[in-house]
């Protein structure tokens, strides 16, 4: 070990022995904040050297009230930094809050409570350490908080605090292992559940790369510089705490149909009449295909906004996507920000160089560094220039070339060029700073380095923000267009308004348990459709492995896509008589669910792919992390180890009875079911008590998720248990596609009571105000002996095993109450 990292151990050990006092206290009205001075106390002998003299002898707190249970707590020095963009927009401050403040000012200490329980949401003290380069300090966790978040790791939603450090920093490692980071994106917030009444979401508004140690009464942070900013909310529920977070975040892009179908793509398709092949082997299987992708390939070497003219020839491509959009299909085309810089022809690099937003080095020149088209500048996304600059080649090559997708990748900003031996710390040098994150021998490794600059300052400070400010200059881009364009990024900040995928992933189990996990987390996150490349992207994955994350991903993840690295044969579903099998049924299954798929995600800022806990307060739910709910409507426990034929699947008793969608019972025997999981069929799905909800009537020839919206709906319905009162579902339908759907829209709210279904038609527009109901299913009715359809008797209805099915043939508009008598 170096002498700088033996010295960072003292700061460490020592940093107990510093602390600050609170000076030039100024308090706010109704006690709703406060802003003073911490000046370091006399500390004798305790701490000298290094450590001492790095220590920043006065610091500016603040603590200010926003809505009734949100706070703002900031700790900083006095030298001027260039502050952190904000992911959300801070409201008017409010007098009247949920919280209490108490305060010592010697030595200073901060504690927060709920006013209704009395239990502790935030503690902070004077033991905190901040230089320029190295800051640490801790935040007291309750020993019996679960605390979710503090990603993107590849590893459960759920801390294990058993001392474990959790490593962010967007990073591009080539293949994201297994572990605690760090990974391709930052997302430095947790959401924790303190006891069935409290909950709390925990943001720290910095972005330079941080470790984090989480212990089971405390979380400690080391960050390499910046300020101390945390934003809280404190909050009832566990779910309230989630959404109050997504609630502040920009809104995010709305979800066309067609991003929620079925995805086809992989790297090394050497010519356009590849790329059809895949296509045709599609049709001829009769396997469902919703988009087609081509990677960096269709490029004419590797530069941005060409096709390569002898491989993908411009008149051929248009022709291909004609085609594809005319069966309902599409194609998405994937864009990298590293831009080729010795070609004296290629316009889009002289226009952009010209502007000058690009990555600069400390001297003003622009950077070089190196990606897939050979040496290469980076934009400045932060500069109104370069954002013009991006929109004005992305809507003349989307004029050329319409393309329904753009994937933004390498966007960490990823860099071959590299320095790969480690280096020790270099006081003022931010790409060898005194403390180490996971095993990066520095920060630069695989990225740009840190000592360049944007418009914003330092690239230390914002790095881990700029696939943020490209998502949002290429959300910019596309803001006049009249059709949705969905944007899939690789790396990810808080406040990112795209949807994301979950980077380049292996093909082994690891990593379809970790499908689902990471799904949790990037929604919790803010990004609302995201998934795994399904059957791995690096390796191979066996048979087994493959059907069962095409009978998960295919069905239940936002994003479903087929993915493969240009060194491994597509694991495409056509590829074997099982997974083409599965595949069909599972992407089927999804269409069928798409109503469930669409309207949370267009009418909620909430998880779709919802941990037990989210939506259950019962016993020993909060370790329960590979089943979940989707929406409200019902709970689904995926195939995730080798060799199951069955799974075992918790059912809360709390919204117990629970059935399948034929009716039978599930939980007879206690609240774990046993349920059979073959490879080669859907996955069973389990409906608690007080549910209803709407699924199309898909066949076996639907191919397309616009074809599945043109289908009948059926509606589901279960009587609530005697500890509810009612279940509700919202079913929102308009075009798919159009930005601007006001007055065209169907948005309907649906209730179930004891033996009764009513309709709230909220708006019936659009192309699907004529949708028809084809039947109602009520899983496990009270006695009765008639039905009435709005007022009228029927005896269009079947009983069959805990279900009655009811023959409607009704438009949605049309139905009001239903009533089982």
């Amino acid at each position: 070990m170096s002498w700088a990292y033996l010295a960072i151990f003292c700061l460490l050990s020592c940093c107990a022995a510093f602390q600050y006092d609170l000076m030039k206290l100024t308090k706010y009205p109704d006690d709703c904040g406060f802003k003073g001075t911490l000046r370091l106390s006399d500390v004798g002998d305790s701490c000298t050297g290094p450590s001492r003299t790095a220590c920043q002898s006065e610091l500016i707190v603040e603590f200010d009230c926003y809505t009734h249970d949100m706070f703002r707590f900031q700790v900083k020095s006095e030298h001027k930094r260039v502050p952190m963009p904000l992911p959300g927009t801070l409201t008017a401050k409010n007098e009247s809050t949920t919280y209490k403040i108490s305060l010592k000012t010697n030595p200073f200490a901060l504690n927060v409570t709920k006013k209704e329980t009395g239990e502790e949401i935030f503690f902070a003290d004077s033991k905190m350490f901040l230089s320029d380069q190295f800051m640490h300090f801790s935040l007291n966790s309750i020993s019996h908080e679960s605390i979710y978040g503090l990603g993107y790791r590849n590893n459960d939603f759920k801390v294990m605090r058993d001392g474990r450090y959790l490593k962010l920093w967007n990073y591009d490692p080539a293949g994201c292992p297994q572990g605690d980071g760090p990974c391709y994106s930052t997302h430095p917030v947790f959401f924790g559940k303190v006891s069935a009444r409290t909950s709390r979401t925990v943001l720290l508004n910095n972005y330079r790369a941080m470790q984090i140690q989480a212990h089971r009464d405390r979380l400690e942070y080391n960050v390499l510089g910046g300020d101390i900013d945390f934003i809280v909310f404190a909050k009832n529920s566990f779910r309230e705490a989630i959404e109050s977070y997504l609630e502040w975040l920009p809104t995010p892009q709305k979800v066309p149909a067609f991003l929620l179908g079925w995805q086809q793509s992989k790297w090394g398709y050497k010519t356009l009449d590849e790329v059809k092949k895949v296509v045709e082997k599609y049709e001829s299987e009769k396997i469902p295909l919703d988009i087609q992708y081509c990677d960096i390939d269709y490029m004419d070497k590797y530069f941005d906004f060409t096709v390569d003219p002898k491989n993908f020839p411009m008149k051929d491509m248009q022709e291909f996507i004609k085609d594809l959009n005319e069966n309902d299909r599409h194609l998405g085309l994937i864009f990298d920000p590293g831009i080729y810089a010795l070609d004296s022809d290629y316009d889009v690099y002289n226009d952009l160089v010209q502007g000058g937003g690009v990555i600069k080095t400390g001297a003003g020149a622009p950077y070089v560094g190196e990606v897939w088209p050979g040496k290469t500048v980076f934009p400045d996304f932060t500069v109104e220039s370069t954002k013009k600059w991006w929109k004005k080649n992305l809507r003349a090559f989307h004029n050329d070339l319409p393309f329904s997708l753009a994937w933004i990748d390498m966007n960490e900003p990823s860099n071959f060029v590299n320095t790969p031996n480690q280096c020790d710390y270099i006081p003022g040098n931010p790409n060898c700073p005194p403390y180490r994150i996971g095993d990066l021998p520095r920060l630069s490794h695989n990225t740009i380095p840190m000592d360049t600059f944007s418009s914003l300052g330092s690239t230390a400070d914002t790095h881990s923000l700029y696939s943020r400010f490209e998502g949002d200059a290429t959300i910019e881009a596309f803001a006049d267009h009249p059709k949705r364009m969905p944007i899939i990024t690789r790396s990810s900040s808080p406040g990112t308004s795209t949807y994301s995928w979950l980077g380049d992933g292996f093909a082994n189990w690891e990593t379809l348990r970790q499908h689902i996990t990471g799904h949790m987390q990037h929604q919790a996150f803010g990004l609302k459709v995201t998934g795994a490349d399904i059957c791995g992207f690096i390796g191979m994955s066996s048979e087994e492995l493959c059907a069962r994350w095409i009978q998960f991903g295919a069905a239940f993840s936002t994003y479903s896509r087929s993915h493969k690295a240009s060194d491994y044969a597509t694991q495409a579903p056509y590829t074997s008589s099982l997974l083409t099998t599965i595949a069909k049924k599972a992407i089927r299954q999804k269409y069928a669910f798409f109503p469930i798929f669409y309207s949370v995600l267009n009418t909620e800022q909430s998880l779709l792919l919802r941990p037990p806990m989210y939506s259950f307060n019962d016993k020993y739910i909060e370790g329960l992390t590979y089943q979940f709910m989707l929406g409200d409507a019902f709970m689904a426990c995926p195939v995730i180890y080798e060799g199951m034929n069955s799974v075992s699947c918790h059912l809360p008793a709390s919204a117990s009875p629970w059935f399948d969608l034929a009716g039978n019972r599930l939980d007879e025997y206690g609240d774990v079911a046993y349920i059979d999981a073959p490879m080669d069929k859907e996955l069973t799905v389990a409906v608690p008590s007080g549910r209803v909800f709407a699924l199309h009537d898909v066949s076996d020839d639907t191919l397309t998720i616009e074809q599945a919206r043109q289908t009948e709906l059926i509606l589901y319905a279960t009587n609530p248990n005697k500890a509810q009162e009612q279940g509700s579902f919202k079913l929102f339908l308009d075009d798919g596609i159009s930005v601007d759907t006001k007055g065209a829209e169907l948005n309907v709210d649906i209730h179930v009571t004891s033996n009764q279904i009513s309709l709230d038609i909220i708006s019936c527009a659009g192309p699907y105000k004529d949708v028809k109901v084809k039947e109602l299913r009520f899983i496990n009715p009270g006695k009765f002996s008639k039905i009435y359809v709005d007022g009228k008797s029927t005896n269009n209805f079947v009983k069959g095993n805990n279900m009655v099915i009811l023959t409607l043939n009704e438009t949605v508009c049309s139905l009001n109450l239903i009533v089982l008598a």
